[in-house]
C-alpha cells in the first residue's frame, strides 16, 4: 500500500433536483465552481502559500476545478418512482494537501446547486455505505465491484455499473 495517498475523486451527491439529465446539472455546477465566491475563496487558498508557490496553486486549482466530472445515479424510492441522484466528482490525484482538498470539498457542499425550475439539491459528502465495498458513492444495488473481472465476493444483480468516477 503507497504511503502516499491521493485525495479522493467523489466530492458529494446532490439528490432531490428536478430533472435527470446530467447535461444541465454540470452546467449548473459548473457554474457554481466559477463564480466570484468561489474565484474568492480559492485565492484566498493561494494566498496562504508561499509567494514562489501562487502560480503553481493557481494551477493546481484551476485544473481541478476543470476536471468536474457529474455521474448520474439512477436511485429510485421504495415506491419505484425515480429519484435521481448525482455524484460529483473533480481529480483529487491534483490537490497534494489533505488539509485543502477538505477545505476546498466543504466549501463545494455547502454552496446551493439548482433553481427555480428544477429546485434547489441537498447535498452530502457521504450518501450512502455500499455494504459490498464500503464506498460512500454508491448504494450496494450501484457497487461496480461485482462486474469486475476476478471478483469472488457476493453476487450482484444485472444494474451494476464499472464506469465510476468520470475517468
Amino acid at each position: 500500500m503507497p504511503t502516499d495517498l491521493l485525495c479522493p475523486n467523489f466530492l458529494f451527491s446532490i439528490k432531490q433536483l428536478g430533472t435527470n439529465v446530467t447535461n444541465y446539472v454540470q452546467e449548473i455546477v459548473h457554474a457554481v465552481w466559477n463564480d466570484k465566491d468561489t474565484f474568492t475563496f480559492l485565492s484566498g487558498i493561494t494566498d496562504t502559500v508561499p509567494l514562489m508557490e501562487c502560480c503553481q496553486m493557481t494551477t493546481t486549482l484551476q485544473s481541478f476545478i476543470d476536471s468536474l466530472c457529474v455521474e448520474h445515479l439512477d436511485i429510485k424510492v421504495s415506491s419505484g418512482a425515480a429519484s435521481p441522484h448525482f455524484n460529483i466528482f473533480a481529480k483529487g490525484s491534483t490537490i497534494h494537501n489533505d488539509s485543502t482538498w477538505s477545505k476546498i470539498r466543504a466549501f463545494l457542499a455547502n454552496h446551493s446547486y439548482g433553481n427555480n425550475l428544477i429546485r434547489y439539491g441537498i447535498t452530502k459528502t457521504s450518501p450512502y455505505k455500499c455494504t459490498l465495498c464500503h464506498g460512500v458513492d454508491h448504494p450496494r444495488g450501484l457497487c461496480p465491484f461485482p462486474s469486475t473481472q476476478g471478483w469472488n465476493g457476493p453476487v450482484q444483480q444485472s444494474n451494476n455499473r464499472g464506469d465510476r468516477g468520470c475517468a
